[in-house]
């Protein structure tokens, strides 16, 4: 036996003594060291041959998961635990075989083996995937690395036919990046948070970070605590099919629902509770007496509670109302519950007037110049004072406060500094006129709407301000008085020219403008490349002369993306769907039998009225991805 052989037979030896003394249901891999937070968890997955090893005795703990790869871990997650005892696999790998084939999905992917076409026809049947995501798994012979988002519709998609819970219900994430979480995730988040697979708190900045890869031992982890669940459940062991009330999983470019009419009521009252208020959109989003959550443009609707006519500013998340339907349109929305809202300038605040009923009295004086008095039991009270909560005695003399009030007993108060200054990003379009309500963002949590007062002081650089821009505000007794411009801008696209890597890091761009702006960068910002999909890079990784998208908060730059020109191009095609109308977007199948998402800019849209399906078009603009085209113009060919 020569040297080189005899080597690997000692080693070969040495790894037989060194596995046979593992415990059972444990599995030694060279990577994973004892002790390690996730060794049990990998230790688990892997036992049980949910997330096997792979043939050189290694995890790979690391390595990013792929999309691909995590449809297979949670089909054996389900099937190891039993839940698809009673499932036909094989007659939806039958059904979806040609799907499956045009995709070019293999049949194994290390280290799983042959399970690849059971998991995506398993994750197609139960609407865990949809085709059109299923296209992008794969891309230039490369598996496309999952993102924690993505991951978390996946799993809890597929958790939910086991749970056959309902998702649209209200909640609040914790964590500070909750406005970067698509609205199609956000249900599923919060049920992963429910079922303890996922932290409420995020990482170590106390943010979920969605668009960030998901390793496996992260994986292993998320999978572990989800088997454990599912093993030690009480529920009927199989899954459920899915019913209107889980949510749906499809792409994020089709709208949650067909419009802002109701589809069941023709004339009368629906009960609705707000789930999202987009108060610079005039738009509500509510979860109706039916279990369906719907979208209502509030433009042109009136606004009440007792007959006293209210602004959108008025509603808030939680708040139960009434939709007076006429002819299938929205014509009213009523407070429910006899919850008022009412605004003033804060007077004071009594002791406590009696122990066996132990309220006080908070007085303000209306813009009528009227008292209003309201019962305030510190107990049940919510205080906010500049969007962090305080309490009663907290309110200085001047104060601009809003209660909201049943039966003039305050449940909640918002306060507003009778003086402010801070910088912000416009997040609404306004013409700064007197009374106009404007909204400011402060932080990616943060929203502030204030009226315009009537001796507004403006001052601006070269142009006028507009709707993102990042502004100097001053306040006073819940009113602008005073608006600066910065000449910066809560979004930018242009080519780097500078780059500066100091303790307060900042670069220069040309904009589109033909400008050259300064921006500063917060040190540990995470770059993003959209051409290779990889958003785990630094400020070393930027280049002169490279693209750039930048997004801003009203300090520094929060995101930075370095994007690729797409030139523009032509399309022609045959409308298959309007999809929705008012968002302007519509499905077309072009000359080779592809269907394409198409979204119009906001001029184009407005000629959706004209065409209809069936019509064979012209479109000019961009192609994104492979399935979605951003359309500058639409011109009907005959």
């Amino acid at each position: 036996m020569d040297i080189k052989r005899n080597k690997i037979f000692i080693m070969l030896i040495i790894m037989s003594i060194l596995i046979s003394s593992v415990g059972f249901g444990e599995q030694l891999f060279t990577d994973v060291p004892e002790g390690k937070w996730s060794t049990g968890f990998i230790n688990k997955v892997s036992s049980e041959e949910i997330m096997p090893g792979f043939d050189d005795a290694t995890f790979k703990p690391k390595s990013n998961v792929s999309s691909l790869e995590t449809l297979v871990i949670i089909y054996n997650m389900m099937d190891k635990s039993g839940k698809l005892s009673n499932v036909n696999i094989e007659e939806f790998e039958r059904k979806y075989k040609d799907t499956i084939n045009e995709l070019k999905i293999p049949v194994s992917i290390p280290p799983y083996g042959e399970v690849v076409h059971k998991a995506v026809a398993f994750a197609l049947e139960y609407k865990i995937v949809h085709p059109d995501e299923l296209k992008f798994f794969i891309k230039d012979g490369k598996y496309q690395t999952a993102k924690k988002v993505d991951v978390s519709i996946f799993l809890g998609t597929a958790l939910n036919l086991y749970y056959g819970e309902n998702l649209n219900k209200l909640f609040a994430l914790e964590y500070k990046d909750e406005v970067e979480i698509t609205k199609v995730a956000k249900p599923y988040v919060n049920f992963l948070i429910e079922k303890e697979v996922l932290g409420k708190t995020g990482n170590e900045k106390g943010e979920f970070d969605p668009n960030s890869p998901i390793t496996r031992e992260v994986m292993a982890k998320m999978i572990s605590t989800s088997y454990d669940g599912l093993l030690s459940s009480t529920k009927d062991t199989q899954v459920v099919s899915r019913g209107d009330d889980n949510v749906s999983s499809d792409l994020d470019l089709k709208p949650s629902d067909d419009g802002i009419n109701t589809e069941n009521i023709v004339n009368g009252t629906l009960e609705a509770t707000i789930i999202q208020v987009i108060r610079d959109k005039n738009i509500i989003e509510v979860n109706d007496e039916f279990g369906n959550k719907k979208v209502y443009d509030l433009s042109t609707v009136g606004i009440f509670s007792d007959n006293k006519s209210l602004e959108l500013s008025d509603l808030s998340i939680g708040d139960e109302i009434e939709l007076i339907i006429d002819n299938t349109q929205l014509s009213r929305v009523n407070i429910k519950k006899g919850m008022a809202s009412d605004k003033g300038n804060f007077e004071s605040v009594s002791q406590v007037i009696t122990e066996d009923d132990p309220y006080r009295v908070l007085t303000l004086v209306g813009e009528d110049g009227k008292k209003l008095y309201f019962k305030a039991y510190e107990k049940d009270l919510k205080v906010t004072i500049e969007g962090k909560e305080g309490k009663l005695d907290d309110i200085e003399f001047g104060d601009m406060v809003k209660v909201k009030s049943e039966n003039l007993t305050a449940k909640q108060v918002i306060v507003e500094r009778k003086e402010a200054s801070f910088k912000a990003i416009l997040s609404s379009s306004t013409d700064l006129k007197a009374d106009e309500l404007v909204s400011f963002k402060l932080d990616a949590e943060t929203y502030r709407e204030y009226k315009i007062a009537p001796n507004l002081e403006i001052k601006t650089k070269e142009r006028s301000i507009e709707k993102g821009d990042i502004v100097l505000v001053r306040v006073e007794y819940g009113k602008v008085v005073y608006i600066e411009a910065t000449g910066q801008v809560s979004e930018d696209t242009g080519t780097l020219k500078e780059i500066h890597i100091s303790e307060e890091p900042y670069i220069v761009i040309m904009n589109k403008r033909n400008e050259l702006v300064t921006y500063k960068v917060d040190p540990n910002i995470v770059i993003e490349d959209e051409i290779d999909n990889n958003s785990d890079l630094d400020i070393y990784y930027l280049r002169l002369n490279m693209d750039l998208n930048l997004k801003m908060g009203p300090e520094k730059v929060e995101k930075i993306s370095v994007r690729k020109e797409i030139p523009s191009q032509k399309l022609l095609g045959t409308i298959k769907e309007i999809i929705h109308k008012e968002s302007g977007l519509i499905t077309i199948t072009d000359a080779k039998g592809n269907d394409i998402i198409v979204m119009l800019d906001e001029v184009e849209k407005r000629k959706l009225d004209t065409y209809e399906v069936g019509d064979k078009i012209y479109l000019y603009g961009k192609q994104v991805k492979d399935n979605l085209f951003e359309a500058e113009l639409i011109l009907e060919v005959n």
